[in-house]
């Protein structure tokens, strides 16, 4: 980190401190108007990675509002990341727990799309809720549409992000794989067939465009151990992962990541690491702490050049109060004019 950079980043921690020492909204001027002009909102060109990243927040909100300055507690920690110059450009988070869509997630320098889940009764505990944060830098020149009004097997945990840019696309699905209720249940091979099946539209869609790609990021609450999620591909590595038991819904998974020629990243790019670890278990006997590996970030397998990188970042790396590890990858930027240039000429080179 440079000096600038640093000189700005501890007067962001102090006028943070002090801010929310006074009892003030954390998300509001003048908070954030030392960090305002580091937020590039001049678009993407130039940059020739974009990092998108899932977590499970375990609860941005209570009913009346904001809980224990959790979005202002991951709002530093985003800005932390791109003083860092590992800018995070997409954020699946799921279980913010908003009681409303009228809560959402106010993040200088970000776009906010979310979605609440419905309540059973008025006086329900808040669950569930999902939503994406997205660098405004990416959405410069960007067209964007969300998807995100549909109920797949009883579950309410689907987004679907369309971004353009003139011939360019990407797809970002949140997936949270929620839990039944006391008084509810969830149709959970049915959630996985109705969700595959929207991929899969999207991959094929895309087909071998290197311009067009499709991403999967969520909490799939399902534990597969090291079943191998696509046994069929001989020449790719197999996906190492955590021994546990076969989970019950590990075929159905497992079957709808077949049908839409989907991938898993980590466990392959990178080395596997739990995703779920109780913050309350941390300090507790390894043997005797519900740790899992739960979470995943998927690609088409046709595309899986284009992933640059990944990894999972422990409190030790991204600190945040949550259940959940961060999971992160980096892609080819290509709303990058030049990625256009090194794809086709690429693509030239193939065809001679």
């Amino acid at each position: 980190m440079n000096k600038r950079k640093s000189n700005n980043y501890r007067d962001y921690r102090n006028k943070l401190r002090a801010w929310i020492h006074q009892g003030q909204d954390p998300n509001r001027r003048p908070f954030y108007q030392c960090q305002q002009h580091l937020n590039s909102t001049s678009g993407t060109s130039g940059n020739s990675t974009i990092r998108l990243a899932t977590l499970n927040a375990t609860g941005l909100f209570h009913k009346e509002g904001e809980t224990s300055g959790k979005i202002s507690e991951l709002a530093s920690l985003l800005y932390e990341a791109e003083q860092n110059d590992k800018i995070i450009h997409v954020l699946a988070i799921q279980e913010t727990f908003a009681p409303t869509e009228a809560h959402s997630v106010r993040i200088e320098g970000y776009t906010w799309y979310g979605r609440h889940r419905t309540k059973r009764h008025a006086d329900s505990k808040c669950s569930g809720g999902i939503g994406l944060l997205v660098h405004n830098s990416l959405l410069v020149g960007t067209s964007s549409s969300i998807e995100q009004d549909c109920i797949l097997g009883g579950c309410e945990g689907y987004q679907k992000l369309t971004l353009k840019r003139n011939r360019t696309r990407i797809t970002i699905f949140n997936v949270y794989h929620e839990l039944d209720r006391a008084d509810y249940k969830i149709k959970h091979t049915e959630f996985h067939r109705q969700l595959f099946n929207r991929i899969k539209n999207s991959v094929t869609e895309d087909g071998d465009d290197p311009n067009k790609l499709t991403c999967v990021l969520g909490d799939f609450n399902t534990r597969l151990g090291i079943i191998q999620d696509r046994p069929d591909l001989a020449a790719m590595s197999p996906r190492s992962g955590e021994s546990c038991p076969k989970h019950k819904w590990a075929k159905s998974l497992v079957d709808g990541i077949q049908h839409s020629e989907l991938i898993i990243i980590h466990g392959r790019k990178c080395d596997w690491d739990w995703t779920f670890f109780p913050i309350r278990n941390k300090a507790s006997n390894a043997s005797s702490t519900p740790r899992s590996v739960i979470d995943y970030c998927l690609i088409p397998d046709n595309k899986w050049d284009q992933v640059l990188d990944a990894g999972i970042s422990r409190r030790d790396s991204f600190d945040f109060d949550s259940h959940h590890h961060l999971l992160w990858f980096t892609i080819t930027n290509i709303f990058d004019s030049s990625s256009h240039a090194t794809s086709d000429s690429s693509q030239s080179a193939n065809k001679e």
